[in-house]
């Protein structure tokens, strides 16, 4: 999938393949999202990160909550056209619902100081019927929960004792 204009956000489109791709997935959370649109600390290491990786076969994807998180920080921190460049971005994402069984589960999933709407996340990524090859985030709550339940991480440019305690 292409980007118009310079809706490119610095990395090859082949990052963000459709579900139809067969293979191995990569989430992402707002926090690595947001990275791609409005730049931040680490934003660089994140673009690295991704034109680095094998893409062949992969598709990534996101939940809905992150789709409404983006534009809401786009509404408020970016420039005129990042909603549109923000829309392009999650077009190119498999957007995973927050269903009634992802509801049930984010009541549980992870540890207690797992946040209600990073639970959400944590959730809907648990219902990729796929290896996930890494949940991508900037949030060190669900970082934390993401690999008690399993899933191995990628924060590009932080170190494993990383802390961010707000994205926004």
């Amino acid at each position: 999938m292409g980007f118009p204009g310079d809706c490119s956000f610095g990395i090859p489109a082949s990052s963000f393949p459709r579900s139809g791709a067969s293979g191995i997935s990569r989430a992402f959370h707002t926090s690595a999202l947001t990275k791609l649109l409005i730049a931040e600390h680490k934003t660089p290491e994140l673009r690295t990160w991704l034109t680095t990786q094998n893409d062949q076969g992969e598709f990534a994807a996101t939940s809905a909550l992150s789709r409404v998180e983006l534009m809401r920080v786009v509404a408020r921190y970016g420039e005129p056209g990042q909603a549109e460049r923000a829309r392009y971005l999650l077009d190119g994402l498999d957007i995973l619902p927050i269903t009634e069984p992802v509801i049930t589960l984010a009541e549980t999933i992870g540890p207690a100081t797992l946040r209600s709407l990073d639970a959400l996340h944590l959730a809907a990524a648990a219902q990729i019927n796929r290896e996930l090859t890494a949940f991508v985030t900037y949030d060190h709550r669900l970082r934390d929960g993401c690999r008690e339940v399993g899933f191995t991480t990628a924060s590009p440019g932080c170190s494993e004792a990383f802390r961010v305690t707000t994205w926004w």
